[in-house]
């Protein structure tokens, strides 16, 4: 079973620390100019309260699952595990699987880039959204912030042809006539019909976060 959870914050701390202070090539007698490298990304296992590889279970820890296309980039963003980075993005709602969600929201997901270490953090292998690509959303709603955090990537956050996700029914009713929907959201409205509670609640970290690369 694969499970991760939110950043740790010793150990991402660390590694920006770490990163920081290797975050420029000081001058040399052949060189004399000062050189910043490449942006490097740190890469963090961590652990969820849940099984993020079942499908049914991220819809049973989900309590809106949206399909929407991303407007805007919030800048600056904010994060509620300092020093863990969060990226927030405006988001058009196009149709609503679960949930009542507003026609637009912000929706928070977790990793992002640090500028005073000049370095991406990102959780697991997951990637950050786009700016005008459409995805399916399973998010859980933190009301002491106004909006929703984006479960992890690997059945959470799915990426669909925006054409096609303009195409949807805005209350989320499927198709008629047989006609065919992107697999991603056939797949979540299986996952929906047939979701599972989590063993603990959604977010909530479950052990450290394991070693990065």
């Amino acid at each position: 079973m694969k499970k991760r959870s939110i950043l740790s914050v010793i150990a991402v701390g660390a590694v920006l620390a770490a990163v920081s202070a290797c975050s420029s090539v000081p001058a040399t007698e052949n060189d004399p100019a000062p050189t910043t490298p490449p942006t490097p990304t740190y890469v963090a296992s961590s652990d969820w309260g849940y099984d993020i590889e079942n499908e049914n279970m991220v819809a049973g820890a989900a309590d809106t699952i949206i399909v929407g296309t991303v407007l805007s980039q919030v800048d600056p963003s904010t994060s509620r595990q300092e020093p863990n980075p969060e990226t927030q993005f405006e988001v058009d709602v196009l149709s609503t699987l679960k949930g009542e969600p507003a026609e637009t929201i912000t929706v928070s997901q977790l990793g992002g880039y640090v500028a005073e270490a000049n370095t991406v953090v990102m959780s697991g292998d997951d990637s950050l959204m786009t700016v005008g690509s459409s995805y399916v959303m399973a998010l859980v709603f933190d009301p002491a912030v106004g909006w929703y955090t984006a479960s992890p990537a690997t059945n959470g956050i799915e990426e669909i042809p925006t054409v096609e996700a303009q195409q949807l029914d805005p209350e989320g009713a499927q198709r008629r006539g047989g006609q065919a929907e992107p697999a991603a959201v056939a797949e979540m409205r299986d996952a929906i019909a047939n979701q599972q509670e989590p063993e603990s609640p959604a977010g909530e970290p479950e052990g450290e976060l394991g070693d990065g690369k």
